[in-house]
């Protein structure tokens, strides 16, 4: 009898109360959607290290670029400047979150409880672009860049005009975080050249980017706040000399670094016309797919309600004279 009777309710009428289900796409998409919006940008650090990148297809190709090229004085022919031939091709990824309401709870009006969970999904799509520059960040000692290096790496070859070939690091080993080793890195990152074996221009006149682990932010921040160097140590100092590394960078404190090294730091230039990073976007997870007709699936059988979104996207390695790894 119950399983007659549990046959003929569906087969009549689908769901008890399918006009509240369909009310369900209403409410979870706008609420995704502002908190979404919501974000405040200036927690998308996303945008000081990295340029965005429209992408149309499901790979794009990059090629290497004359860095950061000076205006030479014109003798004789001009000197065209162009992309090299090397290149790295780099493959659109899916990437996803989904929320499962239980149908009974939508028939009922029983939101409140998966508001949160609504705005954590609008909230983590806004911050996706933060993630895949993370993900460059901590991958770039092992990510192969174009020029057969890993991006942070101790021996990038440059190739001069005149046929000669040196190597550059932007790889900085036994380098603690202290005042005078941040002097250190930044002399190192203005001193790289170019093909034409001048100074590149990096880190001079710019603002630079320290990023840290939160292990290292009281340090970090005393670095390039502390008005005198008596404030560079936990110590009781009372130097009174001018700190001279002071607004030399703004702080970055990245915790999800910890997970990798508690003791490792980064120097950017973020001012730089080129950046170190870049994001490739094909798809944003700024909307929200609802599955909550009464023949989906997840709502005939499993009786409950899917939400989620979608991000199409990859990091890229931009400008590794733009960026120094640090390890102590």
């Amino acid at each position: 009898m119950w399983r007659a009777l549990r046959f003929w309710r569906v087969s009549m009428s689908g769901i008890a109360n399918p006009s509240q289900l369909q009310n369900a796409r209403i409410v979870i998409s706008t609420r995704v959607r502002d908190a979404y919006n919501a974000v405040p940008d200036n927690l998308l650090w996303y945008k000081l290290l990295a340029e965005e990148i429209p992408s149309t297809s499901d790979a794009q190709a990059y090629f290497i670029e004359h860095m950061l090229p000076r205006m030479r004085k014109w003798v004789g022919s001009r000197l065209v400047r162009g992309l090299k031939r090397e290149a790295v091709t780099v493959v659109n990824e899916n990437y996803e979150e989904t929320i499962g309401i239980p149908v009974n709870d939508v028939e009922d009006d029983r939101y409140d409880p998966y508001r949160s969970s609504m705005d954590a999904l609008g909230r983590a799509g806004a911050l996706w672009l933060n993630d895949l520059v993370y993900s460059a960040i901590i991958n770039g000692g092992t990510t192969t860049w174009i020029d057969g290096q890993p991006f942070f790496h101790g021996s990038h070859p440059l190739t001069l005009q005149d046929g000669l070939s040196t190597t550059q690091s932007n790889l900085h080993t036994s380098m603690s975080l202290t005042a005078a080793n941040f002097g250190t890195v930044r002399a190192r990152m203005r001193a790289l050249k170019g093909e034409d074996n001048q100074p590149l221009g990096v880190a001079r006149g710019n603002k630079l980017i320290l990023a840290v682990p939160q292990e290292l932010e009281d340090t970090a921040k005393r670095i390039v706040n502390a008005d005198t160097v008596g404030y560079l140590s936990n110590s009781s100092s009372t130097a009174s000399d001018s700190n001279i590394y002071k607004d030399a960078a703004d702080v970055l404190v990245l915790p999800e670094l910890s997970a990798d090294s508690a003791t490792t730091w980064y120097v950017f230039d973020a001012m730089a016309p080129m950046k170190p990073f870049g994001v490739q976007v094909r798809q944003r997870p700024d909307s929200v797919v609802v599955l909550n007709r009464p023949t989906d699936p997840n709502v005939f059988s499993e009786d409950v309600v899917l939400f989620g979104t979608k991000g199409r996207g990859a990091p890229v390695y931009g400008v590794w004279q733009c960026a120094a790894k640090c390890t102590a």
